[in-house]
């Protein structure tokens, strides 16, 4: 097995004022990326910084589905940014929505639902990834219905929602 172990560093140089290079670590999904500037030209450091973070975007486990709900959001209701808002709102409201009915069917607590859901959405704040906030939310979800009635097709179901929502989300 080979074993990799990776740093970043960059540097001005001599010739420029400001530094545009742009890079991105992470071993875990072994995806390490460059992004050099721009040669002087405008804005250089802000094309870097994006290309770097459509790499890490990419390889999010929830990438693809959030881009397939989006596309079909805006082939329905156009190419605004409130078609794009309201996705991603009802998306953290499905997922809290399954997390805290969960959380209180096991607990028997709805402040104790309210304090894992709150919980859950700090822990994942950012928007692109919805997906991995609805996995938790079903795999939660399917957790409480397997205890109800355990089967195999139950637990086979609860391990599987389990597995795909622990994949690590960047």
């Amino acid at each position: 097995m080979i074993r990799v172990r990776a740093c970043g560093l960059s540097d001005v140089g001599l010739t420029r004022s400001h530094n545009e290079d742009c890079f991105d670590i992470d071993p875990e999904h072994q995806v390490y990326v460059v992004a050099d500037g721009m040669g002087g030209h405008s804005h250089g450091e802000v094309a870097s910084r994006i290309a770097v973070k459509a790499i890490r975007d990419f390889v999010d486990p929830g990438w693809p589905l959030m881009y397939g709900v989006s596309a079909v959001a805006r082939l329905l209701f156009g190419r605004e940014l409130w078609v794009e808002l309201l996705v991603v709102a009802i998306a953290f409201a499905i997922g809290a929505g399954f997390t805290l009915t969960a959380a209180a069917r096991l607990s028997g607590s709805i402040a104790l639902a309210l304090m894992v859901t709150l919980l859950e959405i700090g822990l994942n704040p950012r928007s692109f990834g919805y997906p991995k906030l609805l996995l938790y939310a079903i795999a939660g979800w399917a957790f409480v219905a397997a205890t109800r009635s355990s089967s195999r097709a139950a637990n086979a179901s609860c391990t599987a929602w389990r597995a795909a929502a622990s994949r690590p989300a960047w």
